[in-house]
């Protein structure tokens, strides 16, 4: 791609909704925030959750739980959950952008080795302030392909130039922001195109914590929640024409509406 133009027009057509007949989707989790959409089949029979980034909100792992009792669940977060449970494992430990791969460290903490990952019957959910992209970029194949289900909120920030300089300086600086953007997008494309081969998008619900911004001819929510289903399990799948957010989903903030609608990204 040789323009920030053509790299955002790379990432936002890879980010494309499915509807897959043999899921059901259900929201667990509280309502409003922390709450996240998911295949209720493929959460009543895995083993494990691993959620990477909970804060002091346990409930979708509690809601998770209820639909199946016998799952073993893993929470990661180095200043998150303070409080004990009697089944969910709380870990005090995060992603790390030191690591080669940061998700099967965490994991390995656990397991020391990664034996779980064998027969695939696992979700994971990342809620990591920014950390889901370099997490991604990096993981390890072994950990994230045999996974039946993955839940993440992704960070799409970008930099914008709004000072008044000269018409020399305003352009320098122009030039710098379209070269940062352009790095941005470019690993922000390389994540989907990563996560497509192997996953279908399943569901995406806007967070309307921050309002959607417009870009270069684009306009999105910096904050978007997506669930992905690997490709290994699904039979049949169709493009979704679902005008997102549907009646399961809620508004993060209550304060505010929902987002009305999300595509298309591209700006009128």
């Amino acid at each position: 791609m040789s323009n920030v133009e053509e790299q955002l027009e790379r990432f936002f057509n890879s980010i494309q909704v499915y509807d897959i007949p043999q899921y059901t989707k259900v929201r667990l989790g509280n309502n409003n925030d922390g709450g996240y959409v998911v295949a209720k089949e493929i959460c009543e029979n895995n083993k494990y959750l691993f959620s990477v980034g909970i804060g002091d909100d346990i409930s979708f792992e509690n809601d998770f739980l209820k639909l199946n009792p016998k799952a073993n669940i893993y929470t990661f977060d180095p200043d998150g959950y303070n409080g004990k449970h009697n089944t969910i494992k709380i870990i005090k430990d995060g992603l790390k952008r030191e690591d080669s791969y940061p998700l099967t460290r965490l994991i390995n903490k656990v397991f020391c080795t990664c034996p779980t990952f064998i027969d695939g019957s696992h979700t994971i959910k990342i809620d990591a302030e920014g950390a889901e992209w370099y997490t991604l970029d990096r993981e390890s194949f072994h950990t994230l392909e045999n996974a039946n289900q993955l839940v993440v909120e992704f960070h799409m920030l970008h930099s914008e130039y709004n000072g008044k300089h000269s018409p020399y300086f305003t352009t320098m600086y122009q030039e710098l922001h379209d070269k940062l953007n352009l790095s941005i997008f470019a690993g922000y494309s390389n994540v989907m195109t990563y996560l497509n081969k192997h996953y279908t998008l399943y569901h995406i619900h806007g967070n309307n914590s921050l309002p959607k911004v417009t870009y270069k001819g684009y306009e999105f929510p910096p904050l978007l929640e997506m669930t992905f289903i690997n490709n290994n399990i699904i039979k049949e799948r169709t493009l979704s024409k679902e005008p997102f957010p549907l009646a399961i989903d809620q508004p993060n903030k209550t304060d505010r509406p929902d987002f009305e609608s999300l595509f298309p990204f591209k700006a009128a």
